[in-house]
């Protein structure tokens, strides 16, 4: 893990900080409200582009694990994610929302590292990442239209088409690079020249979308400073349960430690930065929606981080 990635949080709160800092500025306010998006889809580039596409079949080598990711993150976690939203979020359907893009979005990137910090099984969580990807991408307007069509009259097809505007580009055009780049040098040179930057660029580019929104948005996201306080409960009763099932789960079909490892951040670790890309665009004029997602993740690489350093201590002694 490089330096940039292991102060992730902190950069975070720098960018929101910072965002913060300019809104009073009207032309500042502006030009934070026309970078939010592009300063995305570049960050989606270069997610894309360290895609690797082709471990989707290796992930039904441990059809296990993968069964069991697949029925925590797509069948379980968004009822959850509602529950939790009707019984400390009711007065606010925008937080509700907010915290169902957050929870129904499994992570696909920094659960690697906590699952290799942790000592589980990392090539097999490399291999469920295109699988959480695309799902997430396919059920989330579903989701979406369920839970909360009528209340605010969110349309399937809308939000589908919004997914498809901020993310066609991007992944169109990190796979026609990659590609163009495997052809003239070799698969294993683009990995171990391009990936690492690709990884530290997704970093810097979410920091400046962070910093643009909070720029362009942050006098309305002000009046509501008490959403960090209100999602704690939530979000800790979220980590829990899903903490629980995953180790349940995993006894029931007897995994070994290692599998285990990987099933338990595969289950808990959320994708914020695509949650504020399809936020970003679906709906932007409801910047309460983005703050849950910023606030969210602030809170959980901490969470994600100690039980890490807990899991590795205790694989250690296996």
């Amino acid at each position: 893990m490089s330096k940039l990635e292991k102060f992730q949080p902190l950069l975070i709160l720098a960018a929101v900080l910072t965002g913060l800092a300019c809104a009073p500025n009207e032309t500042l306010r502006s030009l934070g409200a026309y970078t939010i998006l592009p300063a995305l889809q570049v960050m989606l580039f270069f997610l894309f582009f360290s895609l690797p596409l082709g471990d989707m079949k290796k992930a039904f080598r441990s059809l296990k694990v993968t069964g069991s990711a697949l029925i925590i993150n797509f069948i379980i976690t968004p009822v959850v994610a509602y529950i939790l939203g009707l019984l400390f979020l009711t007065d606010s359907t925008l937080f509700r929302i907010g915290l169902m893009l957050l929870l129904v979005t499994p992570c696909t990137d920094w659960y690697l590292v906590f699952t290799g910090l942790s000592r589980g099984n990392v090539p097999l969580a490399l291999s469920l990442l295109p699988w959480n990807l695309i799902l997430q991408l396919l059920l989330l307007p579903v989701y979406l239209g369920v839970f909360f069509g009528e209340a605010i009259g969110i349309d399937v097809l809308d939000i589908f088409q919004s997914i498809v505007r901020v993310l066609v580009i991007p992944f169109a055009g990190a796979i026609v690079l990659r590609a163009a780049l495997t052809r003239r040098f070799g698969i294993e040179y683009v990995k171990a020249r391009f990936f690492q930057p690709a990884s530290l660029f997704q970093i810097v580019f979410l920091c400046i979308a962070i910093a643009a929104m909070f720029a362009s948005r942050g006098i309305a996201m002000l009046e509501q400073t008490d959403i960090m306080l209100r999602l704690l409960l939530p979000l800790f009763i979220f980590f829990l349960i899903t903490f629980f099932i995953a180790v349940t789960l995993s006894r029931v079909v007897s995994l070994p430690q290692q599998e285990r490892t990987t099933l338990i951040f595969t289950t808990l670790a959320r994708n914020s930065p695509l949650a504020l890309a399809i936020a970003a665009s679906a709906f932007p004029h409801r910047p309460h929606i983005a703050t849950v997602l910023v606030i969210g993740a602030l809170l959980e690489l901490p969470i994600l981080g100690m039980l890490s350093g807990i899991i590795a201590r205790f694989n250690k002694k296996l």
